[in-house]
């Protein structure tokens, strides 16, 4: 007689590290979300609002775990959203959001 085993999965809700920097030209937002395959991040801006989500699934000794990220920021209106910039690398998604022309800084010559 053969036993079946049932793998325990155990769903987590991860909030990400994250770091930003203002630049005088844009937001650049550093998530740390390792273990997340590139092709499961998703980025979006909805109604001023940058939401990032992606999940991950490891397999342990004990358990087999899965979690998924997810992370909201609220966006000023001095976001150029055609111009929003993402990159995956080494576990770190990185975000640049572009500021509008209107909203940078302008250099007045005195005359």
């Amino acid at each position: 007689m053969q036993t079946e085993t049932v793998e325990k999965k155990t769903m987590q809700s991860i909030v990400p590290a994250v770091n930003i920097l203002e630049t005088p030209v844009s937001y650049i937002v550093s998530l740390d979300i390792p273990g997340a395959a590139k092709e499961s991040i998703k980025a979006n801006i909805e109604n001023n609002t940058l939401i990032v989500a992606a999940t991950i699934a490891e397999n342990l000794e004990t358990a087999n775990i899965e979690g998924r990220y997810y992370r909201e920021f609220s966006l000023g209106g001095d976001i150029d959203v055609q111009t929003v910039d993402a990159q995956y690398n080494l576990g770190v998604l990185t975000v640049t959001l572009n500021k509008k022309l209107q909203y940078l800084p302008k250099q007045i010559q005195i005359k």
